[in-house]
């Protein structure tokens, strides 16, 4: 790649900058909360909360995925999948929009 990382690399550090991006976006509304009302900065937050809970199980989740098919370790210093990929395979979401009854 031209930074000089394999592809493997690349995928995995794009997949952390997600989850610390959102990080990012819970900092800096944390810091606005003085400036706005408290009902539109709680909800506000709380879905922040949700979409890292969330882009950190994406990233749990493909990067468990992407292993089983590659083979390949975590790069030294990156954080492992919460679970493996069978718990995240046998996860199900009856409830999710679009998924129908």
């Amino acid at each position: 790649m031209a930074s000089g990382r394999t592809l493997w690399e690349e995928l995995v550090a794009h997949y952390d900058r997600g989850v610390a991006t959102v990080g990012t976006m819970r900092v800096t509304w944390q810091r606005l909360r003085p400036l706005v009302d408290a009902e539109r900065w709680g909800k506000t937050a709380t879905y922040l909360a949700m979409q890292e809970r969330e882009a950190r199980w994406w990233r749990d989740a493909s990067l468990a995925y992407w292993m089983s098919v590659n083979g390949r370790a975590l790069p030294a210093g990156t954080a492992p999948p919460e679970h493996d990929l069978a718990w995240y395979k046998a996860q199900r979401f009856p409830y999710a929009p679009g998924h129908p009854e």
